[in-house]
């Protein structure tokens, strides 16, 4: 008995700590051509054509809307003289389409999507 109590604690708190099924989750709100609003959890990294960093989600916006989201997402930036410098902590809004991760599709490669669904990163 004190197995079945211990499996069904843990069921319960994996479920409950992904953060796709938390009521504020950004995919319960946003639509293609709605706005996000994010705060940088790190310094820029640079890459050979961009610069990357992952940020919180804070809001949606929709129009006259704003819904507070919750969820993390990887941004990139096309590298540029006249970007302003961005840090931990800068806030951004954007309004470019978020797209789900994806695997590349080889059978038997590293599973990009499911490494990324363990850190509650989906888009």
């Amino acid at each position: 008995m004190l197995n079945v109590l211990l499996f069904v604690i843990g069921m319960l708190l994996v479920y409950f700590h992904d953060i796709s099924h938390h009521e504020k989750w950004i995919s319960n709100y946003y639509k293609n051509g709605d706005a996000v609003a994010a705060a940088l959890q790190e310094p820029l990294s640079e890459k050979d054509k961009s610069l990357e960093a992952l940020a919180s989600v804070q809001y949606v916006i929709n129009n006259d809307t704003v819904s507070p989201a919750k969820g993390s997402i990887p941004i990139y930036l096309k590298k540029d003289s006249s970007l302003p410098q961005l840090s931990y902590g800068s806030q951004l809004i954007f309004n470019k389409p978020l797209q789900p991760i994806k695997n590349s599709g080889n059978p038997g490669s590293f599973d990009y999507q499911g490494y990324c669904a363990f850190q509650d990163i989906y888009h």
